[in-house]
């Protein structure tokens, strides 16, 4: 997290740390304003270092148009994991995980938590970063919206989010349910 921080400050590009139930960021722009609001938090920047608790999620947000020299970057020991939203179109969200962490294992926890046969398991993606989970599953939902990659690897494709996309992906939950 120290090496990081650091590179944050000397590229200037955001970032964002997360634990279970704190968020942290130091820059204050319209960008970091607009995500706290859409995360529903408070807007209260503050140095790095002070985040306390454990942290769980580091993410850089960045230009959309920073997309190849990020991936470019190395980082030993972290996987680099981009998204977007389509609330913050400019922006490119960039999770950075433990190498061999991410939503693809994240789901395979959950399922042998609870005894499910990934086969069953549905997961909704739109992004780079679900492509592990969308690769693992029975399932694999994009929405209208989603980058190529995701819906090239989706087995059934809902509307886009602003168009009710995740409610359609519910109703498509319940259906392939009743068929099973």
């Amino acid at each position: 997290i120290a090496a990081l921080v650091a590179r944050s400050r000397e590229t200037g590009h955001t970032l964002e740390l997360y634990s279970d139930l704190d968020y942290a960021v130091e820059e204050v722009s319209e960008r970091t304003r607009q995500h706290a609001e859409l995360l529903g938090v408070p807007f209260t920047p503050r140095s790095l270092d002070t985040f306390q608790e454990g942290i769980v999620r580091a993410q850089w947000m960045v230009s959309r148009d920073l997309h190849d020299e990020i991936l470019a970057q190395s980082h030993p020991g972290i996987d680099i994991w981009p998204s977007t939203s389509p609330l913050m179109p400019d922006t490119l969200f960039v999770a950075l995980l433990p190498t061999g962490v991410n939503k693809g294992t994240g789901v395979k926890a959950l399922a042998e938590e609870y005894d499910i046969p990934l086969r069953e398991i549905m997961f909704v993606g739109d992004a780079w970063n679900d492509m592990p989970a969308l690769q693992v599953v029975g399932h694999p939902v994009a929405m209208a919206n989603a980058e190529s990659e995701a819906l090239a690897v989706a087995r059934h494709v809902v509307g886009h989010v602003d168009d009710g996309g995740l409610a359609e992906a519910l109703m498509l939950a319940v259906r392939i349910r009743e068929e099973g």
